[in-house]
C-alpha cells in the first residue's frame, strides 16, 4: 500500500497525522506499506515524527519507509501497488497524487472531500468512503479480492489513457480560471 503524507504543492493535500497512523497501523500487520515524499517536505517530519517511530517499530510488519525518488521510479512504484489511500482534504480540489495513482492504474480509497469525487469513479476506479472504518474495510477488499482489484485497475488506467491534452487543459482551466 503506497501512502503519501506530504504536500509538495500545498498543505491542503496533507494527511492528518492521526488518520495516517490509524490507517497505517490497521493495514501494516498484513500488508507492505511504503511512505512516499519529496525532498522539500522535510518539515513534515516534525509533525509526523511520532508516527515514523511507530512505523520503524513495525519493520517486521511489512512497513517500509522509502526515500524520495525521481518521477519515473515513483511511477513504477505506484504501478506495483494494489491500492492508494487518499483521505482527502476539503481544500484540495486538484488531487494530484490521486490523479497520478489513478493514471498508473492504482485503485483508490478516498473520502468525499475536496475534488476526490471528480477523480474517483466510485465503485469502478475506487471507493469513496465516509470514515476510517469504511476506508479499512474496502481497502481490505481491494487487497484480498483479485477480481475487484483487476476490474478497478483496468478502469482507473483506462480513464487516464482516454484523457487528451486538450481535455486536461480544460480541466485545469475549470479548476483555476
Amino acid at each position: 500500500v503506497g501512502i503519501n503524507p506530504g504536500a509538495s504543492y500545498g498543505s491542503s493535500k496533507r494527511w492528518y497525522p492521526q488518520e495516517f497512523a490509524e490507517v497505517a497501523s490497521e493495514l501494516s500487520s498484513q500488508y507492505e506499506i511504503i511512505i512516499f515524499g519529496a525532498h522539500n517536505e522535510k518539515d513534515i517530519a516534525a509533525d509526523i515524527e511520532p508516527i515514523l517511530y511507530l512505523i520503524k517499530s513495525c519493520a517486521d510488519a511489512n512497513v517500509e519507509v522509502a526515500a524520495p525518488k525521481g518521477d519515473r521510479s515513483m511511477a513504477e512504484d505506484y504501478r506495483r501497488k494494489r491500492v492508494h489511500l487518499y483521505p482527502g482534504h476539503a481544500k484540495d480540489f486538484a488531487c494530484w497524487t490521486l490523479r497520478d495513482r489513478q493514471a498508473a492504474g492504482v485503485p483508490a480509497v478516498a473520502r468525499a472531500l475536496g475534488g476526490t469525487e471528480d477523480v474517483v469513479d466510485n465503485g469502478k476506479t475506487g471507493f469513496i468512503v465516509p470514515d476510517d472504518e469504511a476506508m479499512a474495510n474496502v481497502t481490505l477488499q481491494l487487497l484480498k479480492d483479485d477480481g475487484t482489484f483487476g476490474s478497478f485497475r483496468e478502469a482507473a488506467s483506462a480513464i487516464e489513457r482516454r484523457q487528451t491534452w486538450a481535455t486536461a487543459a480544460d480541466t485545469v482551466a475549470q479548476m483555476w480560471l
